[in-house]
């Protein structure tokens, strides 16, 4: 069974009528407000969702209609009957939870909640919800309970709402003792940076911000409420909300207060005008300019080498205590580098010709590139150990922390700890 009528709802799932559990056993009942519906044609017609164009043609004179004032089809507009006597007991302090005023003030401002997230809506093209938790969306008599108890006891009446894509929920608060209302988001700070960083990456996305917006740091093992600064304040300096630049900041709360009215209905100086204003203000000079951080993907390295290159090469660079250097700096058949090189070499040859094949290079090694060094023949050569500094980025220098002239890339090299040598 669906019922509609100009009656709204706190959450989807409830109905404003009490009906006997009994007499719903073979049957669900569901309930929708004109507001809701002329909500959702409102945006099928915005997103021009209905491609028939006679359909469209219907919607469209269903949405005049029920936009037209005498179309009976009335938008929420009143706080009820008890709002005036409870407003100055929670002024006072009076306000008890045996109250029936209490009770009905904070039902409606639950459906204030949700009839400015179909105002968000409109606007937006979207579905925004009021945001319950899953045990509040299963129980509703307990959630009214806890949000009676609590407005009893500080003057507040609290609501949020959630945004598809927005950086995170918007929290309300109507403070009816202070006379304010505030519109706050929690934003996840940068996981990567200096607090001083992170502070300027939030103040970037504010700068069309007003200045009275107000800025509030969240940081690790922080105990109570940080220094809450103003927008214009960060923009001027941002380490005015690092308080120890040794505690990493994990959140920033951003929220924004305006006065709230004192009327029962809508209009100006009324409560549901200011609070609806004070949301749609803060969605859309604050809210919809934050995005939020994102991890900035890896880059690939250039000419990084494999695992298995870096182990010969650094075999390479590395002597043996018993290696024996003879003439010329070459190194003996009973060197234990011997094999080490032969296969620094073979690595090299096949990793040239099987990249460079047009550079026509040739690798060599020994007395070949000594011999090849002292002759006039206009060739490239180059010596195992200068081609696996080019490769690998590495050389015995390099290895044994000499100095860094004496590395074979800048300029010519010298035979040390029984490296190979072309000496021009």
């Amino acid at each position: 069974m669906l019922t509609i009528s100009n009656q709204l709802v706190t959450a989807p799932g409830e109905h404003p009528v009490t009906v006997d559990g009994r007499k719903m056993k073979k049957v669900s009942l569901h309930h929708l407000s004109w507001s809701q519906v002329y909500t959702e044609a409102l945006i099928e017609q915005g997103n021009r969702s209905v491609a028939d164009p006679d359909q469209a043609w219907i919607l469209a004179e269903f949405v005049r209609y029920l936009g037209h004032p005498r179309s009976g089809a009335v938008d929420f507009d009143d706080m009820g009957p008890t709002w005036v006597a409870v407003r100055d007991a929670a002024r006072a302090g009076t306000l008890t939870q045996n109250d029936k005023g209490a009770v009905e003030v904070t039902n409606r401002f639950g459906q204030l909640i949700s009839f400015a997230a179909m105002g968000l809506s409109r606007q937006l093209g979207v579905q925004v919800a009021p945001v319950l938790s899953p045990a509040d969306a299963k129980d509703p008599g307990r959630r009214l309970k806890a949000a009676v108890v609590t407005f009893t006891e500080t003057g507040r009446l609290r609501g949020a709402l959630c945004v598809p894509h927005a950086v995170a929920p918007i929290e309300i608060t109507a403070d009816l003792r202070a006379g304010q209302v505030r519109c706050s988001v929690t934003v996840v700070a940068p996981k990567a940076g200096r607090p001083a960083t992170r502070v300027s990456w939030l103040a970037r996305q504010l700068r069309d911000a007003p200045g009275g917006l107000c800025i509030e740091p969240i940081a690790a093992w922080q105990r109570g409420k940080g220094a809450a600064k103003s927008v214009a304040q960060v923009r001027e300096d941002p380490k005015v909300l690092v308080d120890d630049p040794k505690r990493e900041l994990r959140a920033f709360t951003v929220s924004l207060t305006a006065n709230v009215g004192t009327k029962r209905g809508q209009g100006k100086g009324s409560f549901v005008s200011s609070v609806v204003s004070a949301i749609d203000r803060f969605y859309a000079e604050v809210v919809q300019h934050i995005k939020p951080w994102t991890q900035a993907p890896p880059k690939v390295k250039d000419e990084e080498p494999s695992p298995a290159d870096e182990t010969v090469a650094a075999e390479m660079a590395v002597p043996e205590a018993h290696d024996v250097e003879i003439g010329n700096g070459l190194l003996s058949r009973e060197s234990a580098l011997a094999p080490t090189l032969g296969l620094t070499l073979m690595a090299v040859r096949g990793h040239l010709e099987s990249t460079r094949p047009e550079c026509g290079v040739r690798v060599l090694a020994g007395a070949d590139a000594i011999a090849a060094a002292n002759s006039d023949r206009n060739e490239s050569v180059l010596t195992a150990p200068e081609a696996a500094c080019h490769m690998f980025r590495i050389c015995a220098p390099c290895m044994l922390g000499l100095d860094r002239s004496s590395c074979v890339r800048p300029r010519s090299f010298r035979a040390y700890s029984g490296s190979w040598i072309l000496q021009p």
